[in-house]
Formats: C-alpha cells, sequence, structure tokens
C-alpha cells in the first residue's frame, strides 16, 4: 500500500473521496474524518457509493436518501436509551406549544426496520411533516417526548439541520432540494430477540457476560480474561443493518495494555462470530513501512453514518499528535478508506493538535478498486 503526502483536507479531496462534485454553499466542517461531513455539531453526514446512499445523523434523528434520481428521505428517530424501545407507546414532536405537536404510535406509524435501536418513521406524510418541523425551526429546539409509564422529555438542537440536508443535495447533484419523505421498504419488523439484545448490548451495566456465547468463546480463546475497571466499558457495539453487529470488546492480558479485539455476527443466534481485522498505520508506516492488519484496536472506536466507523489516536503517545483512520463496513469487513494524521514537533505536542493531513486514501470504496 503506497505511503503518499498530501496537502490539508480540502473541499476538492473530500469530493474526490465521495465521488461527487458540490457546487454552491460554505465547505463543511471535517473536524473528525474526511469521510463525515459535520454541520454545527449535532449533525454529521457521510455517502457512500458502494452502499448507494447519503445519511444525516443527529442524536435523536436519522435520515437516509438513497442515491438514485428523485428518491426521497427515510426518517428514523431513537429514544433516548435504547432500552425503551419494546416499551414505548408514544412519540411526540412539537415545537412551541402542545398545539402544533406531530405524534407517532408504534405499529403503523413506528415500526423497527433498519436497525434494532431505532424506529422508521412508516408514516411518509407524518415522515415529511417531521422534516419540516426541524427546518421551520431554524435553529432553535424542538422537543421530543416519549411516553413509556410516563412522560420523558429530551431536545433536539435544529442548528446545522438544515446545512446538513444541502450538503447531501450537494453530494447526490441533486438541484431540486426535495424535503419529501419516502415510506420504508416493505421489509420484515426485526424480532423481538434482536430487539432485547440490542437492549443489552447497551446496558450502562454490561459486562463480557452480556455478550453471545460465541463471542465469548472467540475472545477467551485469544487470552483475553482480564476484568475491565468500573469505568471502563467492557464492550461496545454498532448495528450494521437489521441483524449484523459489530463487538468491541476490550481485552485485559498480562503481555499487553488494554486494548479491543474486534468480532462481527449475525442475530439472532451469532453462531458466525469471528474475529475482524482492521488495516492500521503506525508510525513507522507514516515513515515508510507497510501497514499491517490486526485484529486489535487500541483507541475507543467511534461511529458515523452511513456504517462509518473512525478510530482516533496518539502517535508514539504524544499529547495533540494523533493518527485517524476512517472505514467502511463493505462486503462484510471493515474497509480501509482513508488515513489522516498531523505533523508531530514540540509546538504542538503541548498545546493546540497541528492540522491532520491526509496521508493516504483508498481509489474507491469497493473492493479491488
Amino acid at each position: 500500500m503506497p505511503v503518499r503526502s498530501c496537502s490539508t483536507v480540502s473541499a476538492a479531496l473530500v469530493v474526490a473521496l465521495l465521488g461527487s462534485c458540490p457546487t454552491e454553499a460554505a465547505e463543511p466542517s471535517f473536524w473528525l474524518s474526511p469521510l463525515i461531513a459535520k454541520s454545527e455539531i449535532r449533525w454529521s453526514s457521510s455517502c457512500s457509493q458502494a452502499l448507494g446512499y447519503c445519511e444525516v445523523d443527529g442524536e435523536q434523528i436519522t435520515l437516509r436518501r438513497a442515491s438514485t434520481p428523485g428518491a426521497n428521505w427515510v426518517v428514523s428517530v431513537r429514544p433516548d436509551r435504547a432500552t425503551t424501545i419494546p416499551r414505548i407507546e408514544e412519540v411526540r414532536f412539537r415545537r412551541n406549544c402542545a398545539c402544533d405537536k406531530l405524534v407517532l404510535v408504534p405499529g403503523n406509524e413506528l415500526k423497527v426496520l433498519q436497525r434494532p435501536g431505532e424506529f422508521v418513521v412508516a408514516d411518509e406524510g407524518k415522515a415529511t411533516a417531521l422534516i419540516e418541523m426541524l427546518l421551520a425551526a431554524n435553529g432553535e429546539k424542538v422537543m421530543m417526548q416519549t411516553f413509556h409509564s410516563g412522560w420523558s422529555d429530551e431536545n433536539v438542537n435544529t442548528k446545522g439541520f438544515a446545512e446538513a440536508l444541502i450538503w447531501v443535495d450537494q453530494q447526490q447533484r441533486r438541484s431540486d432540494s426535495g424535503r419529501t419523505a419516502a415510506a420504508p421498504n416493505e421489509v420484515p419488523e426485526i424480532g423481538a430477540k434482536i430487539i432485547a439484545d440490542a437492549e443489552r448490548f447497551t446496558d450502562p451495566e454490561r459486562t463480557s457476560k452480556y455478550l453471545p456465547q460465541p463471542v465469548q468463546a472467540s475472545h477467551f480463546r485469544a487470552g483475553c480474561r482480564g476484568k475491565p475497571a468500573a469505568n471502563e466499558q467492557s464492550f461496545l457495539t454498532t448495528w450494521l443493518g437489521p441483524r449484523t453487529v459489530v463487538f468491541f470488546v476490550m481485552c485485559k492480558r498480562s503481555d499487553i495494555s488494554p486494548v479491543y479485539r474486534v468480532y462481527s455476527a449475525t442475530a439472532p443466534d451469532y453462531q458466525d462470530a469471528r474475529a475482524i481485522e482492521l488495516v492500521q498505520w503506525t508510525e513507522a508506516t507514516i515513515k515508510g513501512e507497510m501497514p499491517k492488519a490486526r485484529h486489535s484496536v487500541d483507541t475507543i472506536p467511534m461511529f458515523g453514518p452511513t456504517n462509518t466507523l473512525v478510530l482516533h489516536s496518539h502517535r508514539d503517545g504524544i499529547k495533540n499528535c494523533t493518527i485517524e483512520h476512517s472505514y467502511r463496513w463493505l462486503d462484510g469487513d471493515y474497509r480501509l478508506l482513508s488515513v489522516r494524521a498531523s505533523e508531530c514537533s514540540l509546538a504542538t505536542s503541548g498545546g493546540l493538535e497541528g492540522p491532520r493531513t491526509i496521508r493516504w486514501q483508498a481509489s474507491a470504496e469497493r473492493k479491488g478498486g
């Protein structure tokens, strides 16, 4: 894999990575990954040629739009915690008063289809109304209320929402700026067992005992038996679809510092659990050596839209001197799409991080591209 240096990330370089060509509007922020555009602090967007869609993600709401001409948005909502999904009776959104509320009820209007921790808004009229409400808020907060044995309230921050949609319009070369929602594709709803598993995998008190047995067996065969400290996450998960889940499981052994080992498995029985290798760069790679595929990572993963994974770690342990890997889940594995690193100098080691520059980018998203 060749190593090449480039200038600081630019809009043109990001366009090349995403395979599209924006023509107007301000350059978005790529503070973490050149694959994920950030609007304000709450909304992130990403597009994938291989997957064929773009996704806009906020804390409580996700919008997905296929890259085919004329496609409309499919809207999903997430409760405050995944554990509430089976028990939710109603979700409401409102701007200023009770009179302008949008009511969504599980069943015909909300269905668990794409991922087990979120509802898809199946009623396209109400999904469109929610997009319109978020746009009309114009940066002001919208109240999201969830009922399950009582009401819980949380704010949806709409700052950057309109800009995130515009950015996707540009990537998909859409001039119509369509803000209409679509009904989701007719697919079976996700079963109760998988939803319950998603609840277990995100429980704040989870330990390795919450892992499926096939994942535990693979983890223990690797010699990982150490118990995490009270303030450490035993494992983290991300669902890449209705049935595919990836686990980042903390591994402690006497011969290494704590790391995360990576596994994928398919619900509901997880019998195909397997260790995943991630191609990773080191300081030696930056200096010319070939990168290596490893089963473990030494940093907490960050999951982005369109099944994007970002690993952001320090270079040689130097504060504010970092290396960043951006991956996307393609063809059953995480494919490395870009590497970005900051310069290491005395000037940046004790203060603000130096500018990160692209050191390598994949020629295409597809394997063999």
